[in-house]
């Protein structure tokens, strides 16, 4: 191997392990307490779809996960029902959301 190919493996392999240390952190990936194994690998492969939604957004607003997170928690759904019947509201949508 070059010593270039060998850099960029080493790279890669930091990509990797800060995105597991990711993965506990921010999606909070907690001990599994299933005991067949595809329950396992679905848990762990679901937390890694949610690691890579986030760094999607994370690329595309070019902005930080926990910023749009807060942007987006202030968006809410209420169901009323009312004489006339039930309807739905929503807070509005800021620019940012």
């Amino acid at each position: 191997m070059s010593s270039k190919d060998i850099v960029l493996g080493y790279k890669q392999l930091l990509e990797v392990e800060q995105g597991w240390r990711g993965m506990k952190q921010i999606i909070d990936l907690r001990p599994v307490f299933d005991r067949r194994e595809e329950r396992i690998r679905a848990h762990v492969v679901l937390c890694w779809l949610a690691l890579l939604l986030i760094h999607v957004i994370e690329t595309t607003t070019g902005d930080t996960w926990p910023n749009v997170r807060r942007q987006l928690d202030r968006l809410h759904v209420g169901t009323f029902t009312g004489p006339v019947g039930v309807f739905r509201q929503r807070t509005e949508v800021s620019k940012p959301a």
